[in-house]
């Protein structure tokens, strides 16, 4: 990147306007040039306006910082470890100011966006692609790979797959134009193969996850592996190949349970649960779902929230009605009491409770104003769908017929944008 847009990346950082910077130093009209790369100023006036911006050593040859810069760069793509990952950033930090190539001080500001996923700060990742907007057109090859693929995850995060799925492909696009290793390949097709599977793109999903998962077992990453065979259970349930989904998540759970990664155990479980719900096998599916909340493994607040969720709705299918009653009030006094945000989860809790209390005037304007709205907004039509169709259903049973309709009619519509998608 020329020296120019560091120069003026950095200005806009702090808040400056062009004629804060040029004062005393050049014209507002001189440094919009220099800003805009139309012209090379001297090295003097360079020296001048990066000491304003309190940037040092941009000409100068000390590259002790560079240890630190690639321990944070490979453990933004392979830890786990957010306080691992914030320590590397912090020695970094302290090296910042003697960073010798400009293109390593954009290459920072692009990892943030990573680094502010990592953290959980999706905000703060979308507020630095906004700030880096200005000057990406400046990026080489490199730089814009990167761009692409960390705007994916932050519009993955988001809930935006669409979006995700733009910025993956033209980072796919790239890559062939550059060398990268194995674990920065594999990550990229995983993250494609899930945004994927996100926006019911089947056989793309499990096209990517398969080259995903043949470096992750070549460089022996457990871990990752067992992420893949999760994510290719649920792209074999969704073709009907139920076999080889079960296969998959069972490969998934002797993983990660090798590695003691409950979290992945208990997704594993989840789906593998929701599978035998698919076909039929209500008992098989309460049954899993019963062991894993009563069983010694740790299970986080969202995972014990969806067991739950997945007992109560198999028990409504099956018309054991004080059993569901009975999860149904474990799950509000457990989302309540312990976890704080997880709205789409209250919201599905609070259309059993009025659906199993016969609250019918409730039950519309939570469905209408809430859950329809909520689900959405996150284009997630498959909920939208259930959704839509669980309230026609309970209308037919009422005859209410025309309600029943037009509950029907909105969950086929969700069922084709689904399809488009």
């Amino acid at each position: 990147m020329k020296i120019g847009s560091i120069i003026r990346m950095n200005r806009i950082k702090k808040g400056m306007t062009q004629e804060e910077l040029a004062d005393h130093i050049i014209s507002v009209s001189y440094l919009s040039k220099i800003e805009n790369n139309l012209l090379i100023a001297s090295n003097q006036v360079n020296q001048l306006l990066l000491k304003k911006l309190e940037i040092h050593g941009i000409e100068g040859s000390n590259y002790n910082w560079k240890s630190y810069y690639d321990n944070w760069i490979k453990l933004l793509l392979e830890s786990f470890n957010i306080n691992e990952i914030n320590q590397a950033f912090q020695k970094l930090e302290e090296k910042r100011k003697c960073i010798v190539d400009p293109d390593f001080i954009i290459n920072i500001e692009i990892y943030l966006i990573r680094h502010y996923c990592k953290e959980g700060k999706i905000e703060a990742a979308y507020n630095q692609i906004t700030y880096l907007n200005s000057v990406s057109v400046d990026f080489n090859r490199e730089q814009q790979y990167f761009w692409n693929k960390f705007r994916g995850n932050v519009f993955s995060l988001k809930s935006n797959l669409t979006r995700a799925y733009i910025s993956y492909v033209k980072a796919k696009e790239l890559m062939h134009y550059l060398y990268l290793s194995d674990s920065e390949t594999a990550d990229l097709y995983y993250s494609l193969g899930v945004t994927c599977s996100g926006l019911s793109k089947t056989t793309d999903a499990i096209f990517f996850i398969s080259k995903s998962l043949d470096i992750y077992q070549k460089n022996y990453n457990i871990k990752r592996c067992s992420q893949c065979h999760v994510t290719l259970g649920i792209s074999y349930r969704r073709i009907k190949n139920f076999e080889e989904a079960i296969k998959q998540y069972k490969l998934a759970i002797k993983l990660a349970s090798s590695i003691n990664d409950f979290s992945q155990v208990n997704l594993a479980y989840i789906n593998l649960s929701h599978l035998y719900s698919v076909t039929g096998d209500s008992k098989k599916s309460i049954e899993i779902c019963e062991q894993t909340l009563s069983s010694s493994i740790q299970i986080n607040e969202e995972d014990r929230a969806l067991l739950i969720l997945s007992l109560v709705k198999e028990n409504y299918k099956n018309e054991e009605f004080t059993k569901a009653i009975a999860w149904v009030n474990k799950g509000i006094h457990y989302l309540n009491k312990d976890v704080e945000n997880y709205e789409g989860l209250k919201l599905e809790f609070s259309v059993y409770e009025n659906l199993l209390s016969d609250r019918q005037e409730h039950l519309e304007i939570l469905i209408r104003q809430k859950v329809i709205p909520y689900f959405k907004d996150r284009k997630d039509y498959t909920k939208l769908s259930n959704y839509s169709s669980l309230l026609s259903s309970y209308y037919a049973k009422k005859k209410m017929y025309k309600q029943a309709l037009d509950f029907e009619l909105l969950s086929n519509n969700a069922l084709r944008n689904l399809i488009e998608i």
